[in-house]
């Protein structure tokens, strides 16, 4: 496990359940995303349009973008068998009605 060392400290600590998060991590988080990331890959390579729906931008591409960058953030490892999910956030990021707000919001962990 090589998750960023703050992921754990920025989970809710209610009801001690982070109480064995690396066991938890390497044990459900890390064999899900080697088993749904590709499914959602296949879904982004399958659209008509260099977004996920065939008709172009919609809600789902923020909420994917949004998703994956948090992912990202804390666990950068994980990611990096997946380029096409971070360049559809990169694609996502650098739409032109965004980039005044991206540049002025503040950064948080989640």
């Amino acid at each position: 496990m090589s998750a960023d060392k703050n992921f754990k400290k920025n989970l809710p600590q209610n009801n001690n359940r982070c109480e064995n998060f690396e066991e938890n991590y390497a044990k459900h988080f890390e064999p899900n995303v080697k088993q749904y990331l590709p499914v959602i890959i296949k879904l982004l390579k399958q659209s008509k349009s260099e977004f996920f729906a065939d008709s172009g931008l919609t809600w789902v591409d923020f909420l994917v973008s949004e998703y994956f960058d948090s992912i990202n953030g804390h666990a950068p490892e994980l990611l990096k068998n997946y380029p096409e999910l971070l360049e559809h956030s990169k694609k996502i990021h650098s739409l032109q009605n965004l980039q005044k707000y991206l540049g002025s919001r503040p950064t948080t962990p989640w």
